[in-house]
């Protein structure tokens, strides 16, 4: 739809879901802290027109939060992933090369 508003068929999240492990070989997610307080996930090895790409991430991205939930924990991250499965609307706060944006992802 633009460049961080995007439509995603539910079938296909479905499958990036259960796929999630293939899909995160070519990729990587690194917890990034600064004075001893997680801030969010750091994405990196995100290449042109792979999965992530085209739902407007970019490499070096830091993800802070999923549908309102800090990504400062793990349990906290296993929450998010968890609402992921349910969620008809996805609002993902990141952070790109020092300045905050938001993509928002609807599931059809």
């Amino acid at each position: 739809m633009s460049a961080t508003e995007f439509k995603v068929d539910g079938c296909a999240l479905d499958y990036i879901l259960e796929h999630g492990s293939e899909l995160m070989a070519h990729m990587r997610a690194v917890p990034e802290q600064e004075n001893g307080r997680t801030l969010g996930v750091r994405m990196y090895g995100i290449r042109p027109q792979t999965v992530f790409d085209k739902f407007g991430m970019k490499d070096g991205d830091r993800i802070e939060t999923v549908n309102g939930i800090s990504l400062s924990s793990h349990e906290q991250l296993l929450e998010a992933y968890g609402h992921l499965r349910t969620s008809r609307h996805v609002t993902i706060q990141l952070n790109r090369s020092g300045s905050n944006m938001t993509l928002e992802y609807t599931v059809e």
